[in-house]
């Protein structure tokens, strides 16, 4: 009895030690508690991917320090000159969605604007929080400015492209890339999920921009979008929005399914989108003298 009291004492001391430690690693050390979480959501990762033999981009991983590296999909617009960058941002709903899902749409926008884009599979929220997806964003853009003439960019001409969800994260990755002084010639926000914190960033005017919106959806999507629209405008900043009624949320970036007179209307809007990214680029970073970098 004194022998079975004693081996049940040590495994209750070895599992309580062994409790504390995960306890501690979990609880105070981010470095370990961001593995633990890669590892039991692994497969969130490659959910959604498309096979290699049958995407029209390159798919390529930016290794970063320490962290996880960032799936992208390249899709290079051949030139003797630089080119001009898009950084794309899908949309949806923060929880899901892949770059892979918009593969069709970044090809079409190399082969019409003729520029580069580089589409950037952000990690979701079931695998991170805010601001890790922000930081993703950020080192990739990092990368290609860092190494533009190794794929034949013009690091001084990009812009960020954002749909939904992806629009609010460019946002606020841009605000990041600021402070690095790496400043975008403008954004394009298609249908921007939208709350206090891009109407906030306007009002302080530190809003980044300028910024061409195109709405759809909902009427509540569409108010949303004038209203943001509106509050740029009176922060002093250059906005070019227009609204696209009974069109779907996604009628931009997922043409599949749309009627002809549909299909006529993208195509106009994307006319539209690709005028004001060229207007962004003769702008240039000049757009950003009047707007203060917050510290």
């Amino acid at each position: 009895m004194t022998s079975m009291i004693t081996i049940l004492a040590i495994l209750g001391t070895v599992s309580l030690a062994i409790f504390g430690v995960l306890y501690s690693l979990l609880g105070y050390n981010n470095y370990f508690r961001m593995k633990v979480i890669e590892w039991m959501t692994r497969e969130a990762s490659v959910r959604g991917m498309k096979k290699e033999d049958v995407l029209h981009g390159r798919r390529m991983y930016i290794m970063r320090e320490d962290k996880r590296s960032v799936r992208v999909n390249y899709y290079q617009h051949q030139s003797r000159e630089p080119v001009p960058v898009i950084f794309m941002i899908h949309g949806s709903d923060f929880a899901s969605g892949d770059a892979d899902d918009i593969d069709g749409f970044c090809d079409e926008l190399r082969k019409k604007w003729k520029m580069s884009v580089v589409s950037i599979n952000y990690t979701k929220i079931p695998v991170h929080q805010s601001t890790y997806p922000q930081e993703e964003i950020l080192d990739v853009i990092m990368h290609f400015s860092k190494n533009a003439a190794a794929y034949g960019m013009d690091k001084n001409r990009f812009i960020l492209f954002g749909t939904t969800a992806g629009a609010y994260l460019a946002m606020l990755s841009s605000v990041m890339l600021v402070r690095r002084t790496v400043i975008p010639c403008g954004y394009i926000f298609c249908t921007p999920w939208i709350d206090y914190v891009q109407i906030s960033f306007a009002r302080i005017q530190q809003h980044p921009g300028p910024v061409a919106l195109a709405a759809s959806g909902s009427d509540r999507q569409i108010l949303d979008c004038e209203e943001y629209a509106y509050e740029l405008d009176r922060a002093g900043m250059n906005v070019y929005m227009k609204s696209y009624a009974d069109m779907p949320e996604d009628f931009i970036e997922k043409p599949e399914g749309l009627t002809a007179e549909q299909l006529e209307i993208r195509e106009s809007a994307l006319n539209i989108l690709h005028e004001d990214a060229e207007t962004f680029f003769n702008l240039g970073r000049r757009t950003m003298a009047a707007v203060p970098v917050m510290l």
